[in-house]
């Protein structure tokens, strides 16, 4: 029952933010043909990327909610990352203005209140962001000012994520304290209860 209810809410979390990147997505789409956008654009590679994100988010909005596992969700927020770098790199990396579709993965995660879920999206947006960043890095074509703000961006997703995490895995806590039961993230409980259990049958036998 508790899994049945664990995977509702992972479902409701990333339906959710299905819908936000579908709208993130044609807003970026957007964004990039204005005239007062001054990064270099790769306009074929950014819509095939934008056209996998469409298509992943409106397949999850499809599925049942019996699909949403921890390990679903932590792989979908990993896919999710990989190609929001890959529309970042395409619409100018360092220069792109489109590093904040970043936020919502960083913090849809944390709503699971799983920090292995939360974990997995932080690590993939900051390995995805350092990616993005690295062949304009490694060609030279970086302004003077440019490192110092890639660094501020990696510390503010960094912090952040940390933040959101901690903060959601206490109140998650929280919550099952005042519910009566207690959280068993690591399975120690479990085994503790098996053994215990063992050593009674076992005690039982010898009677």
């Amino acid at each position: 029952m508790e899994g049945s209810t664990s995977n509702r809410r992972n479902a409701r979390i990333l339906k959710a933010l299905s819908l936000l990147y579908l709208g993130l997505a044609a807003f970026s789409l957007l964004l990039v043909h204005r005239p007062s956008y001054e990064p270099g654009v790769s306009f074929v590679l950014l819509y095939l990327s934008a056209v996998v994100v469409i298509t992943a988010a409106i397949a999850l909005l499809f599925l049942s909610s019996e699909q949403f596992t921890g390990g679903f969700c932590a792989a979908a927020y990993v896919f999710f990352a990989a190609f929001v770098s890959l529309e970042v790199f395409f619409s100018g990396g360092v220069s792109s203005e489109l590093h904040a579709l970043y936020w919502p993965l960083i913090l849809a995660a944390a709503l699971h209140g799983s920090w292995r879920i939360g974990l997995a999206s932080l690590l993939s947006v900051l390995a995805g962001y350092v990616l993005a960043m690295l062949p304009a890095i490694s060609d030279g074509g970086v302004d003077a000012e440019d490192p110092a703000l890639m660094f501020f961006r990696l510390g503010a997703f960094t912090l952040t994520g940390l933040f959101t995490i901690f903060a959601a895995r206490s109140l998650t806590r929280a919550g099952a304290t005042e519910e009566g039961y207690v959280v068993d993230e690591d399975g120690s409980l479990f085994l503790e209860m098996v053994a215990d259990e063992m050593d009674t049958r076992q005690g039982e036998r010898w009677r």
